[in-house]
């Protein structure tokens, strides 16, 4: 399980557009962002292998680095692909894409993460299961498995405030369905280019020279016919 986003991570720079420049701030934003979703998925194997019940505070600090660090991959893989679209408009289905499932993550993820872990205080608080409770009457074989002294078990109880748990565990399956919706969106890109016949090399003549967008002029490497520039 923890090899898959590790995986699919390390596929996003294999899907950078081919005619994009090394010296563009485009290139080096891609790279930066495809460096922050290789972090996050260390992240993402780190929590899976520390485990509540043996690390929680290792648990917990990997699950928030987690969403952070891919809030900011996403953050700066849509700023690229957007002044790509800007440019060439294949690319815009991918940028709106990207946009919208960034724009529902960022909501996800400050319901579950800033405004969810402040609720979680006082009245409100998480605590362990106690061998008194209703779960271990019924089921007292387990928690005599999993009990951390003689009053409590290795178990969290989430039953105060069963509002805010829920809040913060839905928000929390809506940020894990948006990063792989994110990854997944790199497909369009490659899509864009086959749909319009882009599947050769190119080169990219004139890109963006301070700071306004110009039109990418590009060259057919294998037969050498000039091609006409992309709307802009």
């Amino acid at each position: 399980m923890p090899v898959y986003p590790l995986t699919l991570a390390s596929l996003v720079p294999q899907l950078m557009p081919k005619f994009l420049p090394f010296h563009h701030a485009e290139y080096r934003q891609w790279r930066l962002g495809s460096a922050f979703h290789l972090a996050s998925s260390l992240s993402l194997v780190t929590l899976m292998v520390c485990s509540t019940y043996s690390y929680p505070t290792i648990h917990t600090t990997a699950a928030i680095l987690f969403f952070l660090l891919s809030l900011i991959a996403m953050c700066l893989a849509t700023k690229s692909i957007k002044s790509l679209a800007a440019a060439n408009p294949i690319y815009r289905k991918s940028a709106r894409l990207k946009a919208a499932i960034l724009a529902i993550f960022t909501s996800a993820f400050i319901l579950y993460i800033p405004i969810g872990l402040s609720l979680v205080t006082g009245s409100c608080a998480w605590y362990r299961l106690p061998l008194d409770s209703d779960y271990c009457y019924a089921n007292p074989t387990v928690c005599d498995e999993y009990k951390l002294n003689d009053t409590e078990t290795v178990f969290w109880d989430y039953g105060n405030c069963p509002g805010v748990n829920t809040m913060r565990a839905v928000s929390q399956l809506v940020c894990v369905v948006c990063v792989g919706l994110f990854i997944g969106s790199y497909y369009f890109e490659n899509d864009s280019l086959v749909e319009n016949g882009e599947t050769g090399s190119y080169r990219v003549h004139k890109g963006f020279v301070k700071g306004k967008q110009e039109s990418y002029k590009a060259m057919d490497d294998d037969t050498g016919a000039q091609r006409p520039a992309a709307a802009v």
